[in-house]
Protein backbone atom coordinates (compact mmCIF):
# COMPACT_ATOMS: atom_id res chain seq x y z
CA UNK A 1 0.00 0.00 0.00
CA UNK A 2 3.07 2.22 0.63
CA UNK A 3 3.96 1.99 -3.20
CA UNK A 4 0.65 3.59 -4.57
CA UNK A 5 0.85 6.09 -1.94
CA UNK A 6 4.45 7.15 -2.67
CA UNK A 7 3.76 7.27 -6.47
CA UNK A 8 0.81 9.71 -5.91
CA UNK A 9 2.44 12.04 -3.76
CA UNK A 10 5.97 12.04 -6.68
CA UNK A 11 3.49 12.62 -9.33
CA UNK A 12 1.48 15.51 -7.15
CA UNK A 13 5.01 16.97 -6.61
CA UNK A 14 6.24 16.56 -10.09
CA UNK A 15 2.88 18.16 -10.86
CA UNK A 16 3.40 21.05 -8.29
CA UNK A 17 7.15 21.89 -9.81
CA UNK A 18 5.66 22.12 -13.39
CA UNK A 19 3.27 24.51 -12.26
CA UNK A 20 5.73 26.13 -10.13
CA UNK A 21 8.15 26.89 -13.23
CA UNK A 22 5.34 27.41 -15.50
CA UNK A 23 4.84 31.26 -12.97
CA UNK A 24 8.24 32.13 -13.16
CA UNK A 25 9.73 34.26 -15.66
CA UNK A 26 11.09 33.14 -19.03
CA UNK A 27 14.49 32.30 -19.69
CA UNK A 28 16.18 34.28 -21.83
CA UNK A 29 16.78 31.93 -25.22
CA UNK A 30 18.40 32.03 -28.07
CA UNK A 31 17.21 33.93 -30.93
CA UNK A 32 16.84 31.58 -34.39
CA UNK A 33 18.31 32.48 -37.52
CA UNK A 34 21.10 34.66 -38.50
CA UNK A 35 21.93 38.53 -37.76
CA UNK A 36 24.88 40.02 -40.10
CA UNK A 37 26.74 42.95 -40.48
CA UNK A 38 30.05 44.88 -42.36
CA UNK A 39 32.57 44.77 -40.30
CA UNK A 40 35.38 46.41 -41.92
CA UNK A 41 35.95 49.28 -45.26
CA UNK A 42 36.28 46.65 -47.71
CA UNK A 43 32.42 45.48 -47.32
CA UNK A 44 33.30 42.27 -45.56
CA UNK A 45 30.51 40.69 -44.16
CA UNK A 46 29.99 38.49 -40.46
CA UNK A 47 27.34 37.17 -38.93
CA UNK A 48 26.20 35.84 -35.39
CA UNK A 49 23.95 32.03 -35.75
CA UNK A 50 21.12 31.90 -33.28
CA UNK A 51 22.38 35.01 -30.79
CA UNK A 52 21.30 35.09 -27.03
CA UNK A 53 17.92 37.07 -26.26
CA UNK A 54 17.94 39.41 -23.69
CA UNK A 55 22.10 39.92 -23.11
CA UNK A 56 24.16 42.55 -24.71
CA UNK A 57 26.50 41.52 -27.15
CA UNK A 58 29.34 43.13 -28.01
CA UNK A 59 30.04 42.21 -31.77
CA UNK A 60 32.58 40.25 -33.27
CA UNK A 61 34.96 42.91 -34.94
CA UNK A 62 34.83 45.06 -32.22
CA UNK A 63 38.43 45.48 -29.80
CA UNK A 64 38.95 46.96 -26.81
CA UNK A 65 39.52 50.67 -28.19
CA UNK A 66 36.57 50.84 -29.95
CA UNK A 67 36.69 54.67 -30.57
CA UNK A 68 39.44 54.00 -32.59
CA UNK A 69 37.59 52.16 -35.01
CA UNK A 70 34.53 52.86 -36.78
CA UNK A 71 31.85 51.28 -35.97
CA UNK A 72 30.27 48.38 -37.95
CA UNK A 73 27.13 48.82 -40.61
CA UNK A 74 24.62 47.38 -43.09
CA UNK A 75 22.99 45.17 -40.13
CA UNK A 76 20.29 42.64 -41.39
CA UNK A 77 18.49 40.83 -38.77
CA UNK A 78 17.34 37.34 -40.48
CA UNK A 79 16.44 35.79 -36.72
CA UNK A 80 12.89 35.70 -34.98
CA UNK A 81 13.70 38.27 -32.90
CA UNK A 82 13.39 41.82 -32.75
CA UNK A 83 17.21 43.65 -32.42
CA UNK A 84 18.18 46.47 -30.68
CA UNK A 85 21.11 47.99 -32.24
CA UNK A 86 24.14 50.64 -30.60
CA UNK A 87 26.67 52.43 -31.33
CA UNK A 88 28.08 52.02 -28.65
CA UNK A 89 29.61 48.82 -26.93
CA UNK A 90 27.61 48.17 -24.24
CA UNK A 91 24.35 48.46 -25.05
CA UNK A 92 23.92 51.94 -23.67
CA UNK A 93 22.71 55.38 -25.15
CA UNK A 94 20.64 55.51 -28.36
CA UNK A 95 19.62 52.19 -30.59
CA UNK A 96 18.31 51.24 -33.69
CA UNK A 97 15.00 48.62 -33.47
CA UNK A 98 15.32 46.40 -36.50
CA UNK A 99 12.45 44.09 -37.46
CA UNK A 100 12.72 40.11 -37.20
CA UNK A 101 13.12 37.38 -39.98
CA UNK A 102 14.60 39.93 -42.77
CA UNK A 103 11.77 41.99 -43.35
CA UNK A 104 14.18 45.08 -43.55
CA UNK A 105 16.83 44.91 -46.00
CA UNK A 106 20.62 45.95 -44.84
CA UNK A 107 20.24 49.33 -43.21
CA UNK A 108 23.50 50.48 -44.75
CA UNK A 109 23.77 54.30 -42.12
CA UNK A 110 23.18 52.68 -39.26
CA UNK A 111 26.08 52.43 -37.45
CA UNK A 112 26.57 49.55 -34.22
CA UNK A 113 29.28 48.20 -32.02
CA UNK A 114 26.79 45.95 -29.59
CA UNK A 115 23.01 44.53 -30.01
CA UNK A 116 20.43 43.25 -27.47
CA UNK A 117 17.74 40.71 -29.13
CA UNK A 118 14.66 41.07 -27.59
Amino acid sequence: MTVPRTRRMLTAAAGGAAALLACLPGVALAAEGEFSYVYDDAGHRTSLVDPPSGTCILLPGVDQTWMSLPPMIAPHNGTDRRVYVYESKDCTGPSYGIDPMGTEPPLPRVPLRSARFS
